[in-house]
């Protein structure tokens, strides 16, 4: 989920022409994330349910703007951990921020960063009290040192494993399940779809076989043992990851499903449903977000709406259609807090100074989908009565 102006080799997909909601109808420079100056006569649709997209600065110190970051969520602290990436300058970054999604304020961690040389395109993620990460570009190579930071001491680490191991790459899935890890994909001057898994508590790797091609800046998200992964694919576009089988197999679904070109799109589980939101596209500046129910394999258009505090209908776009569209992001970090039903959007492109949190309030909507599904999945038990 990269910086075009980086110095890495390609980090994005391959753009492809695929019609995208009616967006068609405006110009707008790519360099401007908001509707200004557009003249917008649509009228917003009354839908059945619609989140509420609020737009807050923190009231703290901020980490620079940047894209291509990691970003793991630790649950017990409600704190997400973010680092590395490129800035707006292509410089690229070694430091380490935590956002507290309760407070909504950021704190620099203070590790050595002598152990760790700048990078982007690193991915992450946590187990137990220790954050796993892999990967990512110096400027001149692509990085292959897993190294481990331990949240109680901020101790950065170098485990020694055995099984060969994944080569260095940018643009990788990886997650985690349990004690195992999983790296699939990314590049590194080759398009690679090596799949491997590493046990953290034997510290060994094996590659699983895989018929499936990789995906370079494609999304993903953990929903109970299986992970899904979409985008950055011209078809077949969401994957399905199982940890108990270790099979990755395409998912067949239907609805209305974001272009499956889509890179660096940001994608979240949210009880049965995944929701996703923005991405790179084209240079399409505004954008629907989505909502996949993972029970019927089914996509819809997530509907959201301006708070009229934080935001207006002037921050977006509506379409013809009357739904409102946002403002594109990509390579954004995204996570959920249940307790609020929040769901938290911050950092990515459009670099913005300082960088601001996303906030879409589900609550409300995800009451009348349940509900929906419940009358839903009565209907269909009747039927086969």
């Amino acid at each position: 989920m990269g910086n075009e102006n980086s110095g890495a080799k390609p980090f994005m997909a391959e753009p492809y022409i695929v019609l995208d909601a009616n967006e068609d109808e405006i110009t707008v420079s790519p360099k401007r994330p908001h509707n200004d100056g557009l003249i917008n006569t649509h009228r917003l649709l009354s839908t059945g349910f619609s989140a509420s997209y609020s737009m807050i600065l923190p009231e703290s110190v901020t980490p620079k703007p940047r894209t291509t970051h990691f970003m793991t969520y630790v649950p017990a602290a409600k704190s997400a951990v973010i680092g590395y990436g490129i800035d707006g300058d292509d410089n690229l970054l070694n430091d380490m921020w935590v956002l507290n999604v309760e407070t909504r304020k950021w704190t620099q961690l203070n590790i050595d960063s002598s152990t760790v040389s700048p990078r982007n395109g690193t991915t992450a993620c946590f187990i137990k009290d220790k954050i796993y990460l892999f990967g990512g570009f110096s400027g001149t190579s692509y990085l292959d040192d897993l190294h481990v930071l331990y949240l109680p001491t901020l101790g950065i680490s170098r485990p020694a494993t055995t099984g060969g191991g994944p080569a260095g790459r940018i643009g990788h899935i990886m997650a985690s399940y349990q004690n195992k890890i999983m790296v699939w994909g990314g590049y590194n001057g080759d398009w690679l779809s090596d799949l491997w898994i590493l046990d953290t508590d034997t510290m060994v790797w094996r590659e699983v076989n895989s018929e499936i091609n990789g995906r370079t800046s494609a999304t993903y998200a953990s929903h109970n043992d299986n992970l899904y992964i979409f985008g950055a694919a011209k078809s077949d576009a969401l994957l399905k990851f199982n940890w108990t089988t270790e099979k990755l197999e395409v998912v067949k679904y239907t609805g209305s499903a974001p272009p499956p070109e889509l890179s660096a799109a940001s994608m979240v589980a949210v009880d049965r449903y995944l929701l996703l939101f923005g991405g790179k596209y084209e240079k399409r500046n505004f954008c629907l977000m989505y909502g996949f129910d993972t029970v019927r394999n089914w996509w819809f258009i997530f509907h959201v709406h301006p708070d009229g505090v934080t935001t207006n209908v002037s921050d977006g776009f509506v379409d013809r259609n009357g739904m409102f569209m946002v403002p594109r992001i990509w390579s954004a970090s995204i996570t959920y807090r249940k307790q609020t039903r929040e769901v938290v959007l911050f950092l990515g492109a459009p670099l913005l100074e300082p960088p601001n949190i996303g906030i879409v309030s589900c609550g409300d909507a995800l009451s009348v989908l349940h509900l929906q599904c419940d009358l839903y999945e009565t209907f269909m038990y009747m039927s086969r009565m």
